[in-house]
């Protein structure tokens, strides 16, 4: 989305249509913004606040806050739980269904990765587990 227009531009146009004689049309031409755009700096000018909306980027996830450091707290609890438990685990404690991908992208946004190979998790924090990493 491109960056919103100066408060100052905003100012300019504005006050030029209402001090001078030109229509809408001319002020946009002059300023080179689109006459809906005067129309509505005027309209936010008569509400007195110029300044633009605050910016939210597209849909808000449905897992966050307190809820993104209960899911860390199972997955601390248990290292190799996976997706469809985490999510079962969620509809119980909460009361509302999410799916796998979401899910994961509220592990992905905790930094925790998905278990991809081994189905052992807690098996690969062993001592001669990571001492076989450490040499290959």
């Amino acid at each position: 989305m491109p960056a919103a227009y100066a408060i100052e531009l905003r100012q300019r146009a504005v006050a030029h249509y209402k001090e001078t004689d030109s229509t809408q049309i001319e002020t946009a031409e002059i300023f080179n913004i689109g006459v809906s755009t005067l129309r509505s700096y005027l309209r936010r000018d008569e509400a007195g606040n110029l300044s633009p909306k605050d910016y939210k980027r597209g849909r808000q996830p449905v897992i966050s806050g307190a809820r993104l450091n209960k899911i860390e707290e199972w997955v601390n609890d248990k290292p190799d739980i996976k997706l469809k438990q985490l999510c079962k685990k969620y509809k119980s404690y909460y009361k509302t269904k999410v799916s796998n991908s979401m899910m994961f992208r509220a592990l992905s946004e905790l930094g925790m990765t998905r278990k991809k190979k081994s189905l052992f998790a807690e098996e690969q924090l062993r001592p001669d587990v990571k001492k076989k990493e450490k040499i290959t």
